[in-house]
């Protein structure tokens, strides 16, 4: 998943900070401001990982930081309604669903 969309992306321009697996919503925050990210994208594979997500929407909320980023979700555990619906109503910025990586780059080339 990830690293389908890291080659995708990084193959037509793009300089994909690829973190891994498992990070803390700091690790992503920090890395975002530190590579001057324009977007902030995060996969999952696990019906927690929704849950997650949707806790780190919430603290970039808190952080005062959701207008400087779009956020790009995908992977299994995800649905197009639930982050169309469900976490667009909770994040005050930007939230995209991508079906797979290259929806994924459409939505970037679309930002």
């Amino acid at each position: 998943g990830k690293n389908l969309v890291d080659i995708i992306l990084s193959n037509n321009g793009y300089n994909v900070v690829n973190l891994g697996i498992k990070q803390p919503v700091a690790a992503i925050l920090d890395a975002a401001q530190e590579h001057n990210a324009d977007v902030i994208g995060m996969s999952g594979l696990l019906v927690k990982s929704t849950v997650i997500m949707k806790e780190n929407l919430q603290e970039l909320n808190q952080r005062g930081m959701a207008a400087d980023y779009p956020v790009i979700l995908g992977g299994a555990a995800l649905t197009r309604a639930y982050v169309e619906q469900d976490l667009h109503a909770i994040y005050e910025g930007e939230v995209r669903y991508a079906r797979d990586a290259f929806e994924g780059l459409r939505l970037m080339d679309a930002l």
